[in-house]
């Protein structure tokens, strides 16, 4: 009798084990070894030269910047394996994984640092309160976020 107690809770205790590293070992994987930016050391990242993100990446420690002229060849760089992620604008990004590079890349992480956008009028422009007004109108009816919503794949937070 005790025998058998012992081989059932042997199995269960071997099926617990086996299954807690295989568990742990796939959410790894799904996870992928980049999950912000103290992930990046030692690691290839591409970003367009000039860019605040670039700047950003020359503070953190130990990470081999690839600046390239142009988003489109950063996102190349990483499909082909050169650079083991790519750091620029969140809804540049957000846009290419969403669309074009669905299935092909993901996005990871939090936004490494938040700015904001602006648009540049030349001074005394006629069209720097129609535009205020209109984006003023689409913030306060929701059009805002459905927009982003369409073409960055989630909700603005």
């Amino acid at each position: 009798m005790i025998a058998l107690v012992l081989i059932v809770f042997g199995y269960v205790a071997f099926a617990w084990f086996t299954a807690t590293i295989s568990s742990s070992m796939t959410v790894s994987r799904l996870e992928g070894e980049i999950r912000g930016p103290e992930d990046l050391g030692g690691k290839r990242v591409a970003t367009v030269k000039g860019s605040t993100s670039e700047a950003y990446l020359q503070h953190l420690p130990a990470v081999q910047i690839r600046a390239v002229d142009t988003i489109d060849q950063a996102y190349s760089a990483l499909e082909a394996g050169q650079v083991a992620a790519v750091v620029y604008d969140f809804p540049v990004l957000s846009h290419y994984a969403n669309g074009e590079g669905q299935d092909k890349v993901r996005l990871t992480g939090p936004v490494f640092q938040r700015e904001a956008y602006g648009i540049v009028f030349p001074e005394g422009s006629k069209w720097r309160e129609p535009v205020n007004q209109v984006l003023l109108q689409l913030s306060e009816q929701g059009g805002y976020d459905r927009l982003y919503l369409k073409w960055f794949g989630r909700a603005p937070n």
